[in-house]
């Protein structure tokens, strides 16, 4: 989901990469240099506090490692995100969300 918002926003992103699991998706994650998503996104957009976000910019929440759960903000506190305590997307109210990214 993210990386087809990064692009509507006229980013360019690198395509993800194809996996199956999440053991997959970890070897993936090295392949690319980073041993989690958070430091993945590093390399690609800049970092901004989580409380300096506007809609549209991405927002990192606690989830499980090495991945965590990676949403969109929305406005006023916000995040569309997939989370493993929700079943499909669903708006979130992050209290403590772990990293944020301008897009």
């Amino acid at each position: 989901m993210a990386y087809y918002h990064a692009r509507g926003m006229g980013k360019r992103p690198p395509a993800p990469t194809q996996y199956h699991s999440a053991i997959t998706a970890k070897i993936a994650l090295g392949e690319r240099g980073a041993s989690n998503l958070t430091e993945l996104l590093d390399g690609i957009f800049p970092r901004i506090a989580p409380a300096q976000t506007w809609a549209g910019d991405l927002i990192m929440l606690p989830g499980e490692a090495p991945f965590g759960s990676l949403g969109v903000a929305v406005g006023n506190g916000r995040v569309l995100a997939y989370h493993e305590d929700t079943e499909g997307a669903a708006i979130l109210q992050p209290l403590l969300p772990v990293a944020a990214w301008r897009l």
